[in-house]
């Protein structure tokens, strides 16, 4: 990580923070579907723990996980002519 605090401090990048709520899920059958969804604040842990276990226990699939991540957006260097 240094690299990026050097490359931080050498020059200022306009930046864009997005937060995500992502899901994981395996289905029955061993494929699977990742979802990604920009959120304002993530969902409880409580809540998102009760909607996924609901459809799991239904049979809707296998397994899950699921977490929030905050993902930086930097626009791109100007090239200097």
């Amino acid at each position: 990580m240094f690299f990026g605090v050097a490359l931080a401090a050498s020059r200022k990048r306009k930046e864009m923070k997005v937060l995500y709520f992502v899901a994981v899920i395996i289905m029955n059958d061993g494929s699977y579907d990742v979802t990604g969804t920009p959120v304002n604040s993530c969902p409880s842990k409580d809540m998102t723990e009760q909607h996924y276990n609901y459809h799991q226990r239904l049979g809707a699939f296998k397994q899950w996980a699921a977490f929030c991540t905050t993902v930086i957006f930097s626009s791109p260097d100007k090239k200097e002519t």
